[in-house]
Parts: structure tokens; sequence; C-alpha cells
């Protein structure tokens, strides 16, 4: 565990920054990206950088460009969203003449993901060289480990830093051992992670900034984040341990969601949240709702019930968000043959569950951007540096 703390703290540490301003200026410039003691780097271009036509962004490794890695013109800058790189030092060499388009420019984060030895009685005070490895080993074979109050500091920590690197892998890792964690009997202050709300509201506030220009969704390290939070949230009130006020605005839909998102996939394992079934029950004008109604509903009863529904609206019928539940009281004919399982379910439950989705579909066209969409090729997209370039 200690081994696996020393890593996070150095690969925290171990990052540096470039970026143009955005939209790009025309400019000239030649930067180096060091990261010292490191024996591999990795290059991470966020996923907003466009370049404009006849722009160029080429890196090298030495400072007068000769030993070129890769050059990109354009759209080219897509390609090569994430290098590794076997240096301790790469030279960025980047030049806008116009930018008539308005392209947003690039910003360019430099990781290291291996040390070095300069002589072998300094690889006793390396970080460890599989660091992630070892953490989910542990979080695998003996999360009791996570218990610890001095482990949680330091990961909490992590999660702190305005630049640390891998912030996804490390919310996955607390969302794997939450479940068995025994709040109560271990000796922190959950309320510490409250502090991580400030982070997903500068990237959420970043991103809506964006949204009318084609910008990113929010960095799925935050949305991973506000997961982290909403499942901690959630586990303090199941264990009673008092939860903090959250400063986010949008924190009790997000969670309405998440527990709608478990209930519809998995029943059985979980409750609908109250919030969605009052809203249900008003759309479908019931007073009340039997749970038996959907023992043997199915994915694929959903799959059914939206196929109909897709059907109707588009030979020029209301759209399904505004569509009435009670329209599915009865199937029309031209689309009853093909649907004989829906038909066979109780008017009731079909008409509810409707509702249900539409609430589902309601919160998440709301809140899109905060949503984990878990792209592995997203994980370190940067929307701003909270506690580094952020208020």
């Amino acid at each position: 565990a200690e081994e696996a703390v020393a890593f996070l703290a150095t690969s925290a540490n171990a990052v540096v920054q470039v970026e143009t301003s955005h939209p790009s200026n025309c400019v000239q410039l030649l930067q180096a990206l060091r990261c010292e003691g490191a024996a591999m780097m990795q290059l991470h271009f966020d996923s907003r950088s466009r370049l404009s036509k006849g722009s160029r962004l080429a890196l090298y490794l030495d400072a007068e460009c000769t030993q070129q890695i890769v050059c990109c013109e354009g759209d080219d800058l897509a390609s090569c969203e994430s290098l590794w790189v076997p240096a301790s030092c790469v030279w960025l060499h980047y030049q806008c003449e116009q930018n008539r388009e308005h392209a947003w420019g690039f910003k360019m984060r430099a990781a290291t993901v291996r040390w070095a030895a300069a002589r072998e009685s300094a690889l006793l005070s390396m970080p460890h060289g599989s660091g992630w490895e070892l953490l989910q080993l542990l979080c695998d074979e003996t999360p009791d480990v996570f218990y610890r109050p001095e482990v949680l500091g330091n990961l909490l920590r992590y999660l702190q830093h305005g630049r640390a690197p891998y912030k996804e892998r490390v919310c996955q890792v607390l969302l794997s051992v939450l479940p068995r964690l025994p709040l109560r009997a271990v000796a922190f202050e959950w309320r510490g992670f409250q502090t991580l709300e400030r982070q997903v509201a500068w990237h959420e506030a970043l991103a809506r900034q964006n949204r009318n220009t084609g910008g990113a969704l929010l960095p799925a390290a935050s949305q991973t984040m506000l997961d982290l939070l909403v499942e901690l949230r959630a586990k303090m009130q199941a264990c009673e341990v008092r939860a903090w006020e959250s400063s986010l605005p949008y924190m009790d839909d997000v969670a309405e969601l998440s527990d709608l998102s478990k209930w519809l996939l998995a029943p059985h394992l979980s409750r609908c949240p109250r919030a969605s079934m009052r809203a249900a029950l008003r759309a479908v004008s019931m007073p009340t709702a039997d749970a038996r109604w959907f023992d043997s509903w199915s994915l694929q009863l959903d799959e059914t019930l939206v196929s109909y529904v897709d059907r109707l609206t588009q030979h020029g019928g209301t759209p399904s968000l505004d569509m009435r539940p009670a329209a599915l009281s009865t199937l029309r004919g031209e689309h009853a043959h093909a649907m004989a399982k829906l038909a066979a379910t109780d008017t009731r439950a079909r008409c509810l569950r409707f509702a249900l989705l539409q609430r589902f579909n309601s919160l998440l066209l709301k809140l899109m951007p905060l949503v984990h969409t878990a792209h592995a090729a997203h994980a370190e997209e940067t929307e701003g540096e909270a506690g580094a370039d952020g208020p």
C-alpha cells in the first residue's frame, strides 16, 4: 500500500502542460516539455484541440528539431491524441499564420509513465514500475488496505491535485471498494470528499461555455468523480453517516438518474427512486403502484416498447418525450401483431413503465454533459485544471 501511495504522489507531480490561447492566436512557438527522471512519457492532446488550415504542430527529440517524432497539420491532430515517447524531454514546435476559422488551438499534457534510475542505488527510491497494476491488485485481493485512513487520505489528495493525470483510475478503484467499505468503522472525515465538487463545477461551467461551439463534454475523469460523489453520499446515508450539503445544484438529479438506471437494469437488486416513481405516477394519474407489476418485466420488453413508440412518432405522432403514457393503454392494430408480448402485459404496468422511461430520458437529456461515458480514449481529457488553472 505504501508503494502504491508513493507512486500516486510522484505521478501527480510529474506532469507538465503547454497550450495555446483559445481560439489560437497567430504564433510561432518552440517549447520544451521536460519530465525529470522519466524513462517514458505519455503525451496527451485535449480532445478539443483543432488546428487552423495551414497550421503545423511537430514534436522533436532535440532542440534543433532534427529528430522528428510526429508532425500534424490541420485535422491530422485527431489521429495522434495520445503518444508514448521513450524520453524525458520533447520539443514542441507550433506555427500558426492565420486562424480565420477560429480553430481552438491545442492543449497538450506530458506525464511520466516510467522512471529511469541514474544508478543502481537509486532503484529502491524510485516509484513502483507497475503502480496502477499494484493498486488494482490491492483492490481485488486485499481491499481492507483501503480502509486505512492514511491510504484514503492520500487517494483524496491525489484527486484534489489540479494536474494529477489518472484521476479516473483512482475513482474507479474507490468505486470498486466502496460497496464493502465499513464507513462507520473507519476513522476518516468523509466530508473531505466534498472538496471534489469544486473541480466538477469548474469543468461543468467550461463545458457549458463551449457547448454551442462544439466543445467537449465533461471530462471522463470528472464524470467518474461525480459518480464517486453520488455513490459515496448514498453509502453514507445507508450507513447513517451524515452526508455533506452538496454545492452542486444538479446533485439530486444525478443521484436520481443513477438510482433509476440501476433499477431499470436490475430491479431485483435495487429500488426505484421515489422521485422517479412520483413523477411517473403523476404522468399516468395513478395514486399508487404495485411493485409486482414489474416482476416479469424484462429489458427485451423495454426494447419492444421503445420500438413501438418509435414507430408511432415516425408516422407524425407526438415526440416520445411529450407522448402521454395513457396512449399505450391500447396498442394500435397495425403494430399490435408484432408486439404480442408487449400487448400481453398489464396495461397499468405498460403505461407506468413508459412514464419511467420518459423520466429516465428527460434526466439523461438534461444531464448529458455530466454522464460518465466510460470511453477510455478520453480518460485524461481536460476542460481546464481546477486547483491549477481553475478558480
